[in-house]
């Protein structure tokens, strides 16, 4: 049985075929879901329990994503090595028929790639990808009929690492440039594109300049991306609809040029993430481009208590109407077309709502009296909650000043309520001073830098809370993200 199984031959080309066949996918495929580990890796995420999800959005934060891709990649390779190793074990079976187990393993590898993918040249390349290290592996360890009980020697060894190391080269060069290809966006830019760049840099002259703290607008590479998916979904505008669809007077469809055609709105408007720490920094503040849905309604006669927005990704968040009458369909960002990974063609932006209700890839906007739960919505979070008042501290913890003071600061957000105030402690709450503001953005719901100065040289705690547009102090009690998320007053204790 040994002699059959050859355990340290069928382990190293199990090995290389695994990570061959990830490889070649790649290669093929890009970071898209063209490629089969993407689509594991949102299998992973759909069948994943809601508590393990809840847990790890609120206690890895962004962390999660790179382990559900690690972990779908793991779990292709796992499968992939599998399939080679069964491949390797019947070969050395029937050593009397020529490379049996290679034509095993690449049927089975060429399945997989096919059913995940229905991509050809993803199927065919995985197929051989797997396939190859197999015959090399079988024919090696099989003479003149019979299974050959020899280890892999060193020369075959370096030989095959080495032809592994030259794919995985190839591969990733031919995987990035995919997967670049398929984040082009051939439309046209936008009109007014330099003065939109122009009023972004306005928007930036607010700021107070403070070390540590990141800008009143974000750049769009440093704007905070959460989404479900390993990949963002590739919509070519050619083909992309805009259907507003149920309970109206008459239904109407809307193609990208159309969308583009309708008289734009400029808006800035700020987003936080449901699952963002009490100070984290999943909150950012854009210009987008686009137009209001209330036009849209308007035209269709909605009649109903609620809309569905669906993606093209199949996410689904349900709204009552009254969250829509100041909405936003936004296809441009701070001077430039929406990138794919953030909606493009086209998104979804309610102000004063959590960034889970603000659907990416909108293609249908549904009218109806009985509304379907939304993902996030069916694992226990309530993104109908209020966005509650911050004030962010993301000095670490201070900044210290030429002349001895010590400076605190961040961004505020209220919502749509706007920040009439910032409230400064330095002794854990029991005194409060007035912190100084940039000045406002234009807009209601977007974030407000705000800075305090002082002197105080023993250790101390750092408290800071909010007054919004409507007058309401910020509630000292905090709770965690899940399910309506996080609030409560930020802290941070300075050693001098």
């Amino acid at each position: 049985m040994r002699e059959t199984l050859q355990p340290k031959r069928t382990a190293l080309f199990a090995t290389v075929a695994g990570l061959a066949g990830l490889a070649v996918g790649y290669a093929s495929g890009g970071w898209t879901r063209d490629y089969y580990a993407v689509v594991i890796s949102d299998w992973v995420t759909e069948q994943t329990p809601a508590a393990m999800m809840n847990w790890a959005i609120q206690e890895l934060g962004s962390t999660a994503e790179t382990l559900q891709v690690l972990s779908a990649i793991g779990l292709a390779f796992a499968v992939l090595a599998a399939i080679a190793a069964v491949g390797l074990v019947v070969g050395y079976w029937h050593a009397d028929a020529f490379l049996t187990g290679a034509a095993l393993s690449t049927l089975l590898a060429g399945a997989l790639a096919f059913v995940l993918t229905g991509d050809l040249l993803q199927t065919v390349l995985v197929a051989v990808g797997v396939g190859l290290p197999v015959a090399v592996g079988e024919y090696g360890g099989t003479a003149l009929g019979k299974p050959r009980p020899v280890d892999p020697e060193r020369r075959e060894v370096v030989g095959v690492l080495g032809a592994l190391l030259g794919i995985g080269v190839i591969s990733k060069v031919l995987g990035d440039f995919l997967t670049s290809e398929a984040f082009q966006i051939d439309a046209e830019p936008l009109a007014d594109a330099e003065s939109l760049r122009e009023r972004v840099e306005t928007a930036q002259t607010t700021s107070l300049g403070i070390e540590g703290v990141q800008p009143p607008i974000s750049e769009i590479g440093d704007f905070y991306n959460v989404s479900k998916n390993a990949a963002p979904e590739i919509v070519q505008e050619s083909n992309w609809r805009l259907r507003v669809t149920g309970e109206v007077d008459e239904e109407i469809e809307l193609n990208y040029r159309e969308l583009r055609e309708h008289e734009s709105e400029d808006r800035f408007i700020a987003l936080r993430c449901i699952g963002d720490s009490l100070n984290g920094d999943l909150l950012d503040t854009a210009l987008w481009t686009g137009i209001p849905l209330a036009a849209l309604f308007e035209e269709a006669g909605l009649q109903a208590s609620h809309v569905e927005m669906h993606a093209a990704d199949g996410y689904v968040a349900s709204v009552p109407r009254e969250t829509l009458e100041n909405g936003f369909l936004a296809y441009g960002m701070n001077g430039d077309l929406l990138p794919r990974e953030h909606g493009f063609p086209a998104r979804i932006h309610l102000p004063g709502t959590w960034g889970e209700l603000n659907v990416k890839w909108i293609e249908e906007l549904h009218a109806t009296n009985d509304p379907v739960e939304g993902f996030y919505e069916e694992r226990g979070w309530n993104g109908h909650a209020r966005v509650p008042a911050v004030a962010k501290i993301w000095t670490q913890p201070t900044n210290e000043l030429e002349d001895g003071r010590q400076e605190v600061g961040g961004h505020a957000y209220a919502g749509d309520r706007g920040v009439e105030t910032v409230e400064v402690s330095v002794d854990g709450g029991e005194t409060w001073n007035e912190a100084e503001l940039a000045e406002p953005l234009p807009g209601e719901d977007v974030t407000r830098q705000w800075r305090y100065r002082y002197r105080k040289e023993e250790e101390h705690e750092v408290v800071a809370r909010v007054i919004d547009g409507e007058g309401d102090l910020q509630p000292q009690e905090r709770s965690d993200a899940f399910p309506a998320g996080p609030s409560g007053w930020v802290s941070k204790t300075v050693i001098p």
